[in-house]
């Protein structure tokens, strides 16, 4: 089972006190771990750069591919920096909820599993100011491996 997080450095999250892995929306569904479905977090808090993360449970690999899981993925990566852009222009910046709001209100079909609500701190969206320079978007995978099929020749692993 694999599962990603994507680091969104061109979606800057601003509040008192947020710090690294505060969830800022969560999936009330849940996978047979008791993970939520998709979630956001805080990264970047420790390098004074906090930005928006997308972490999703552990999925089957095709899932990444195509389905509702990679609809959900692309569209939250989208209305996030969509929205952050907007902050630009704003009087003021963003909510998470107005993210969330966005986000669910164009989920259809068996996408509609990766609805979100707020998590713990309602934080601010903006896009990093003119000079800042880390606005790409950084990937890792994280392999989830059950450790007794490990021992077992025919597993497979």
């Amino acid at each position: 089972m694999l599962g990603v997080e994507i680091e969104l450095h061109g979606v800057r999250v601003s509040r008192a006190g947020v710090d690294n892995k505060v969830t800022l929306a969560q999936t009330a569904a849940h996978d047979a771990h008791g993970n939520p479905l998709l979630k956001l977090v805080v990264d970047g808090a420790h390098r004074d750069k906090p930005c928006v993360e997308i972490v999703t449970a552990p999925h089957a690999p095709q899932a990444f591919q195509s389905g509702p899981l990679r609809d959900a993925l692309d569209l939250l990566q989208k209305q996030s920096k969509q929205l952050a852009q907007q902050s630009r222009n704003a009087k003021s910046r963003p909510q998470m909820e107005d993210l969330i709001k966005a986000f669910n209100a164009t989920l259809k079909g068996e996408a509609t599993r990766f609805r979100l609500a707020a998590g713990e701190a309602n934080a601010r969206i903006a896009a990093p100011g003119v000079n800042g320079k880390r606005c790409n978007d950084y990937q890792q995978t994280n392999v989830m491996v059950p450790y007794a099929a490990l021992a077992q020749k025919d597993s497979g692993i």
